[in-house]
């Protein structure tokens, strides 16, 4: 019965802080009673447990542009979707107040409203087999053993992955008279428990901060003792970063890609005065990066996406991000441009909302893979 499609979805409403995880019901059984309604509209009803059918969030596993999922992921969408299927002559009747969620949305058009302390305490007393018996129909039809487990099979091969908390560093008005400011407490490198900062190292002046990050190799025998520490001052770093991986071997040039990326948040951290010179090292690590294999791009994307655009692509410091990272073009890097082609500037087209503009004429193959990842973020 048409009466018995549901679906689940996120409503956000213009002046909610969250999205609201809702169920939308076809209102063919009541168009002819409620002027206005008609058989296309879907209504919302409001779900009091969010984090009970949280599994219902797309996975950002298969949310990218060729990627399928895998046979175990398959097979456990299959068998969910199999325990959550009715047959074909035992779908809910409206009218015959056999759905609970139905139900409330009939007390709500029909009668002017029903309050939802009602049913959001039967919510909460009740388990997610009550959850799942809602959404598809009737309860005394509905195999909740089955449907549990197999929920339990698809969240395992699904994992879901929240996202990271947004940190805010010092505000420009906050930083004192000499420029410095505390460093965030996140950044790798930065002591924390307060134990000094590394001294400069030889040669270099007294005045100009020197951070010094031992690399943590996977495989020490494969690393060089050039890898070991990388230094990159503050008075120019991108060019120490550029001396750093001059004819590097591989080791040495994933530590500096590492180093360079802790830099660029110390310095926008400390002042605004140092954004000039965290640009230009993004944009340093940004083309090192884009040649250093997969891994390296990968890695240098997800900084850009999870750090960078989280701290800097609004309120009051999104100079960094308008200046330096969307003038300079130091946005996503793209499968095309890490294959040698033409620059994408990404970040221009996340903030401005529109499609990406290339400086070269446009190839069909470099639609942009990094779209995807900033879909939630837009």
């Amino acid at each position: 019965d048409i009466e018995g499609c549901v679906v689940a979805m996120r409503f956000v409403r213009k002046d909610a802080v969250t999205p609201q995880l809702c169920v939308g019901v076809p209102c063919v059984a009541i168009h002819d009673l409620v002027p206005g309604v008609t058989p296309d509209c879907l209504l919302l009803y409001k779900l009091p447990y969010v984090d009970s059918i949280r599994f219902l969030k797309r996975s950002p596993q298969i949310a990218r542009k060729r990627t399928q999922p895998t046979d175990s992921q398959q097979a456990a969408s299959d068998a969910l979707v199999s325990a959550l299927m009715l047959p074909d002559d035992a779908g809910p009747t409206p009218l015959k107040v056999v759905n609970p969620i139905i139900h409330r949305l009939f007390c709500e058009v029909v009668e002017g409203g029903a309050r939802d302390a009602t049913v959001e305490a039967a919510g909460k007393d009740a388990g997610s087999a009550w959850v799942l018996q809602s959404i598809v129909g009737q309860r005394d039809l509905f195999d909740a053993g089955t449907a549990e487990v197999a929920l339990g099979k698809f969240t395992d091969s699904f994992p879901v992955q929240r996202k990271k908390t947004k940190t805010r560093g010092a505000r420009d008005d906050e930083v004192p008279a000499d420029g410095a400011a505390d460093p965030p407490a996140d950044a790798v490198g930065v002591p924390t428990d307060g134990a000094a900062a590394p001294a400069p190292t030889d040669g270099a002046p007294t005045d100009v901060k020197a951070v010094e990050v031992a690399a943590a190799p996977d495989n020490a025998a494969s690393r060089s003792a050039a890898a070991a520490h990388i230094v990159i001052e503050r008075r120019d770093p991108s060019g120490d970063f550029r001396r750093a991986i001059n004819g590097a071997d591989a080791p040495t040039i994933e530590a500096a890609l590492l180093k360079g990326r802790e830099v660029v948040l110390v310095l926008t951290e400390e002042s605004s005065e140092h954004f000039d010179r965290a640009g230009e090292l993004l944009v340093a690590v940004r083309e090192a990066s884009a040649s250093a294999g997969v891994a390296a791009v990968g890695a240098y994307n997800a900084f850009v996406q999870d750090v960078i655009a989280a701290r800097f692509s609004a309120g009051r410091r999104r100079r960094f991000w308008t200046e330096q990272v969307v003038a300079r073009k130091a946005g996503l890097i793209t499968k095309l441009e890490a294959e040698g082609g033409a620059p994408v500037n990404v970040a221009s087209a996340l903030l401005e909302g529109g499609a990406a503009q290339r400086e070269e004429p446009k190839v069909e193959e470099a639609q942009l893979d990094g779209d995807d990842m900033f879909e939630d973020m837009v």
